[in-house]
Order: C-alpha cells, then sequence, then structure tokens
C-alpha cells in the first residue's frame, strides 16, 4: 500500500490531484487491511475534485480591508489656516455676546408699531397658532435642540458619512471646515442684531407703551428678536456639514442635508412657540443659515482642479428661469439630465 510521503515539519502535505487520481486506480484494485487510510485517501481526493485546496481545506483567511468605495475628492484647504480662521471666529462669537449690550441703543429700530395689533399679519398668525401659553418648555427645548442635539448629530453624520465610505482619513479636515462655515454664520448673526434691533414679540405684545420700556430696559435682550441666532446655528452647520459631505461626494450627504434640516425646522417652531421670534426671525435665521454656512465652504474649500463629486455636477445641471405672467412674475426650476 502505498501512503503520501509526509514533509519534514508536523503539517500534512496535501498530494496533487493527479497524484490522487493515479493512486485511486491502484487502491481500487487491492483489498485494505487499514480501511482508516484509504478512508483518509478518498476525502482528500474529493476535496481536490471538488476544487479545495490546502488554504481552503486549513479555513479562509480574511480578506484584507478595500480601499475607498467612493473616490476620493481633495478640497481646497489648509488646516493651518482654516484652523486659526476658526478659532478666531469661536473668538469674535464670544466677544460679540459679551460686548452687544454696549453697542446697541436703548430702543428698538424695527418696533412693529406702537400697539400688539399693529404687527403685520404673516408673523401674527404664526405667532397666534403656535405659541405657547407656558413657553418655559419650549424655550428650554430650543437650547437642547440648537446647541446639543443638533451639534451631535452634525457632527456624527459628518464622521458617519466618511467612515462608511472608507475615507475616514478625511474627518479632521472635515469637521474643521465644517466647523468654520458654521461660526461664520453666527457671527453674521451677532453683527445684525444690534444693527436691526427688533423687538422680541413678548415684549411686544404688552399694551402698555411704558411697561414695555420699562422691559426693554431692564432686559437688552428684549430687542435682538432679528434674526433668530439660534435658527441660524442649526440651518449654518447643516448647510456647512451637507455642503462638504456634496463636495466630497459622501453617499450619506443627503441623509446629512435631510437630518440638519429637521433639527432646523424644530428650533425655528420652538423660538416660536416660546414667543422669542416671530416666523420672520426664523425665515431670515435659517436664510443667513443657508447662505453663510454653506456658502463658505462653495466658495473657499472646493474641489481642486480636475476633481469634482458626482452631487457637485448633478447640482452645476441645475436652471433658474423666469417668465411674465399676468399679476407677476413665475420662476421655474430643473435640472439638464
Amino acid at each position: 500500500m502505498s501512503r503520501c510521503p509526509r514533509e519534514p515539519s508536523s503539517r500534512i502535505r496535501l498530494p496533487a490531484r493527479s497524484e490522487c487520481w493515479n493512486r485511486l486506480s491502484f487502491l481500487g484494485s487491492r483489498r485494505f487491511a487499514r480501511p482508516r487510510s484509504a478512508a483518509w485517501f478518498w476525502g482528500v481526493c474529493v476535496a481536490l475534485a471538488l476544487g479545495v485546496g490546502p488554504k481552503e481545506a486549513r479555513g479562509a483567511e480574511p480578506e484584507p480591508a478595500s480601499g475607498p468605495v467612493t473616490p476620493p475628492v481633495e478640497l481646497r484647504h489648509d488646516l493651518r489656516i482654516d484652523g486659526a480662521v476658526t478659532a478666531g471666529l469661536a473668538a469674535s462669537v464670544v466677544t460679540a455676546m459679551l460686548i452687544r449690550d454696549g453697542l446697541q441703543p436703548g430702543q428698538c429700530r424695527w418696533c412693529d408699531g406702537s400697539k400688539p395689533s399693529d404687527l403685520n399679519g404673516l408673523d401674527d398668525w404664526f405667532r397666534t397658532g403656535l405659541r405657547r401659553p407656558d413657553p418655559g418648555p419650549a424655550n428650554l427645548s430650543s437650547h437642547i435642540l440648537a446647541f446639543g442635539m443638533a451639534p451631535l448629530a452634525t457632527g456624527g453624520l459628518t464622521v458617519l458619512a466618511a467612515a462608511v465610505d472608507r475615507r475616514s482619513s478625511e474627518t479632521l479636515t472635515d469637521l474643521v471646515l465644517v466647523a468654520e462655515g458654521t461660526f461664520s454664520a453666527i457671527v453674521t448673526t451677532e453683527v445684525l442684531k444690534p444693527i436691526i434691533v427688533r423687538t422680541r414679540p413678548f415684549a411686544h405684545a404688552i399694551a402698555d407703551e411704558d411697561a414695555r420700556r420699562e422691559v426693554v430696559a431692564g432686559n437688552p435682550d428684549a430687542i435682538r428678536s432679528f434674526p433668530s441666532g439660534h435658527t441660524t446655528a442649526v440651518f449654518g452647520m447643516t448647510a456647512s456639514a451637507g455642503m462638504i459631505a456634496s463636495l466630497r461626494g459622501y453617499r450619506l450627504a443627503p441623509l446629512v442635508w435631510a437630518t440638519g434640516i429637521m433639527f432646523g425646522v424644530a428650533t425655528a417652531y420652538a423660538r416660536i412657540a416660546a414667543d422669542k421670534h416671530y416666523f420672520t426671525d426664523t425665515l431670515g435665521g435659517a436664510a443667513i443659515g443657508l447662505v453663510v454656512g454653506g456658502g463658505v465652504p462653495y466658495l473657499f474649500h472646493r474641489p481642486t482642479a480636475g476633481q469634482e463629486s458626482a452631487s457637485m455636477r448633478w447640482l452645476r445641471r441645475a436652471s433658474i428661469a423666469t417668465a411674465p405672467v399676468p399679476g407677476g412674475r413665475i420662476v421655474s426650476v430643473g435640472w439638464e439630465l
């Protein structure tokens, strides 16, 4: 009886497939006194006939991790400069909050009339329908949404979007650029508030003009209604994170946009329900956040020459057209397919 030769080491060398078939004819013509050898040999040959080699017999080894799922897109940036700019913007926000009481005048410039009934119909309609009898919980909710849940969700999705596409090396740059766009939007709001000086809803609703003046004199924040800082912050970080994700070409970019907009709308509602802002205040805050928060990364951090993500190519194919109609104009938005 013939046996498979052994290597000097303890590992058994599996015979070649042709060698097995040659020995099968020899083994089939003889009676074996040791059936275990035949059974082992038949098992090995069947495995080889099915295409199982030594590697498969020992168990499949884990395959090495593949590269990025989506093509990497390099954005224009310099972390030293962008980091310094972001830190400067954050310091500007803190400084503006500390000195704004001394910068703004003692009375409103945008007063919405001398009586509560002078308020414009749009803001009055939203205030009447959304204001809560007890504004405390809504006010607290707006703080939690704007400065807790929204930043965590936006930052988490920014990290997740890069990780899902196996491009985690871009995470640090993405977070710095998102913070830069967000603080740019917040600084814009902090500059506008002491210039516009609009009376907040809860103060304007006081019928007695003298009592209203006392409230404003004792609480300078009562004439900082426009634009809504909370809404600006949420929409600013949404637009900044969404734009970075779109510029990078991450597959989760739509989720970043959708989640941020959801938190922005919820924050705007909470500010109106808390009687801290009118609808037009939150609308202005959302516009500033979207334009400034998304405009900073788009203008300063677009992909380097020769690189453009599929999302940006899709956006560039958008077109806007206007046409006159009886009583005004109609605006249409379309995309070239």
